[in-house]
């Protein structure tokens, strides 16, 4: 349960950060109804949260009983204008639901120039060869995970710009080589080198990851792989310092 002064600090982080529903049709150029008909056909991704407030009774003999939905307010990335551009750029000459079928097939041929590009050697997300060739069996599974989590909303709690799908694979790619460099976050000690490249993977995560709201940070990738593995990092360095000195000759 979040108090009344959590409330507001959810409140002020998603006003912050996202657009409302009139306020993402107003810079599109678009009726609000419009943006709901595009998300419904996969045309653009919907909304990352929304704010209910219910109206309940309770009495003595009974607990809170909600009565019905008293508001509803949905947030939106603001990404999502480019991506209504885009849909209605192809709209006009084919229905809502060809668009979807286009804008996931330009989604997929960039996914896939993006892996090839920035993953081939790495092979962080696992649907590459030692060579640097794709595997299609594994791109597919990839690709589809990707794009539910796209046409459900969910790049818009974590990535800070998800303007196209190489935007949002740069920070999967960033979550994965972080995850990989710190044991998933478990990791309790690292070398000098280890620790020089951890502290380059943080920056890369922090160029394209979102703080997170307040009630997503406990569970967020922020939080188990950078906030909880920073300490361990600066730990290790102080105690590389001290045997440092304990080491210089003396006077």
């Amino acid at each position: 349960m979040i108090d009344i002064a959590g409330v507001e600090h959810e409140l002020q982080y998603l006003r912050g950060r996202f657009l409302t529903l009139d306020q993402l049709a107003e810079r599109a150029g678009v009726a609000p109804q419009r943006v709901l008909e595009l998300a419904a056909h996969q045309c653009i991704p919907r909304h990352s949260y929304e704010v209910k407030r219910i109206l309940a009774i309770a009495s003595f003999i009974s607990a809170d009983v909600p009565i019905r939905e008293e508001a509803l307010t949905r947030f939106y990335a603001p990404a999502i204008v480019q991506w209504i551009k885009a849909a209605e750029g192809l709209a006009g000459r084919m229905p809502l639901g060809e668009v979807g079928l286009q804008v996931k097939a330009r989604a997929r041929a960039e996914y896939r120039e993006g892996i090839l590009e920035l993953d081939n050697h790495a092979n962080l997300m696992g649907c590459c060869t030692k060579h640097g060739e794709l595997d299609e069996a594994r791109f597919d599974v990839v690709f589809e995970e990707m794009w539910t989590h796209w046409a459900q909303g969910t790049y818009g709690l974590c990535v800070k710009s998800p303007l196209s799908v190489k935007d949002i694979l740069r920070k999967d790619l960033a979550v994965a080589r972080l995850a990989r460099l710190t044991g998933d976050g478990k990791k309790e000690s690292f070398s000098p080198d280890e620790r020089a490249e951890v502290l380059r993977a943080m920056r890369e995560y922090d160029a394209v990851a979102m703080p997170f709201a307040p009630h997503d940070y406990p569970r967020s990738s922020r939080k188990r792989l950078v906030d909880d593995v920073l300490p361990r990092l600066l730990a290790d360095s102080q105690v590389a310092m001290q045997v440092a000195a304990s080491q210089e000759p003396g006077d």
